[in-house]
């Protein structure tokens, strides 16, 4: 199990066959967010996330989330589904689809 560079090298992957963990470590762009915050009356920021990509739906938090996806990794999409819950009262992303 080893995180793959991908994209502009801000961005890092672990790959199973029925999810994928993402981790980007700037995702700034604040002309979009300032666009998007106006059109939809919430409160979008960027920066550094860890997103579980499962069953078509984005489960993001802020922050990272590395190390713990790292020990649930080899125990499957459940394990990593547990980190998310864990946390998701405090980091969850507003760009999560869950």
């Amino acid at each position: 199990m080893k995180w793959k560079k991908i994209g502009n090298n801000t961005n890092e992957i672990l790959e199973d066959e029925n999810f994928y963990i993402s981790y980007n470590r700037n995702t700034q762009t604040p002309i979009f967010c300032e666009i998007f915050n106006a059109f939809s009356g919430e409160e979008v920021t960027d920066g550094e996330e860890t997103a579980l990509n499962a069953n078509n739906k984005w489960y993001i938090l802020t922050g990272d989330f590395r190390k713990e996806y790292e020990a649930a990794f080899p125990q499957g999409l459940d394990a990593c589904m547990k980190v998310y819950n864990r946390f998701k009262d405090e980091f969850r992303n507003n760009w999560s689809t869950d």
